[in-house]
């Protein structure tokens, strides 16, 4: 699956691509605050039944700096959390069992505020 590979290359060159198959792939929270520290549980939920009409699909998991990991196979419309591993910049992608990319969506942090003592 060399593609995915470029996937990754071109995500950060992409600037909206992370709202790419807005409907089918969704990741709650989309952002979160550094406050909550650097690693977060998150809630993934995906239907991809509108063009999936046999077989399943594929998660992939992003992490910068890091090669992409097969996190799930699966129906056409499911959803899982993640561990407390999911960390700024982790892209989710859904992709269907022919390879074709159908959705991708990345967590983001926001900064603590800063408080005056």
């Amino acid at each position: 699956m060399r593609w995915v590979r470029l996937v990754l290359v071109c995500l950060p060159a992409l600037g909206g691509c992370s709202h790419f198959g807005n409907d089918m792939l969704q990741i709650t929270p989309a952002t979160f605050s550094d406050c909550q520290g650097a690693n977060i549980v998150v809630h993934v939920k995906w239907d991809a039944t509108s063009v999936v009409k046999s077989g399943g699909v594929q998660l992939f998991v992003y992490k910068p700096g890091r090669q992409p990991e097969l996190w799930a196979q699966a129906p056409a419309k499911g959803e899982a959390d993640t561990g407390q591993w999911a960390a700024d910049g982790m892209t989710v992608t859904l992709v269907d069992d022919r390879g074709k990319l159908l959705a991708t969506r990345t967590l983001q942090s926001t900064a603590c505020p800063v408080t005056s003592g």
